[in-house]
């Protein structure tokens, strides 16, 4: 692992300790912060998503790249807006942290416990969407966890510019360590850290079957990994 990856994934395990005590309101404090955030940069977020079009387009023309991969890679104000009332509606949501899921009582004097606490360190893999920079962000800081993202190259401009507003956000707090967000942009990088189960906890990869494989395949790290899903199609007579 290249020195800098190594201290990417020795923050990202720093913070996730201190994120893992980190209280309901301070979570939920940053979390309107990133949504007022991406509100105030719109503009700059859509010029970031115009040249990933641009780039796709070419990509499409060259047979490099489906149709439907640009729709999904497409942002507009609407879309933005919605990744505002995403970070809102996490910050609504109940702490997942510290619940008590599970009391029993297996002696007199003894009684077990099963309670609800942070996974660690995640690293998430996606394609196409930009959107999960901040579905995945929101989810991981409410619930106490840090965050590796690596999302597909073809929306490199829109998923660094949504990280660089986030990170903008968590520099103003003082008390977040550095390490709470993180973004890979090279698949060398990915391929080189998924070997390394002291830095990672989990990895979950968002996407086709074949890079769900692949991860399997050559990571070290235990991976939540999906099936290719239930698709039928009824045609009624």
């Amino acid at each position: 692992m290249t020195i800098i990856l190594r201290q990417l994934a020795e923050h990202a395990r720093s913070a996730s300790r201190h994120l893992a005590n980190l209280s309901t309101e301070k979570k939920n404090e940053v979390l309107l912060a990133f949504a007022r955030k991406i509100r105030e940069n719109t503009e700059l977020i859509l010029s970031a998503n115009q040249k990933d079009l641009e780039s796709a387009d070419k990509l499409r023309k060259q047979g490099e790249l489906a149709d439907s991969s640009i729709q999904r890679l497409k942002l507009n104000a609407l879309k933005i807006e919605q990744m505002a009332k995403n970070f809102e509606s996490v910050a609504a949501l109940p702490d997942p942290v510290g619940q008590v899921q599970l009391e029993t009582q297996l002696d007199e004097g003894l009684d077990l416990h099963r309670i609800s606490c942070p996974i660690g360190v995640l690293l998430v893999i996606f394609e196409s969407r930009p959107e999960v920079v901040v579905q995945i962000s929101a989810l991981t800081l409410k619930s106490g966890n840090a965050v590796i993202l690596k999302g597909g190259k073809e929306a490199s401009e829109s998923n660094s510019c949504l990280f660089g507003i986030l990170d903008q956000v968590l520099g103003e707090f003082t008390d977040l360590p550095d390490g709470t967000v993180n973004l890979l942009q090279s698949r060398e990088a990915v391929s080189e850290i998924v070997k390394h189960n002291d830095c990672l906890d989990l990895i979950i990869p968002r996407g086709s079957n074949a890079l769900v494989q692949h991860i399997q395949q050559h990571s070290r790290v235990p991976v939540l990994a999906h099936a290719d899903g239930i698709c039928h199609v009824y045609w009624d007579r």
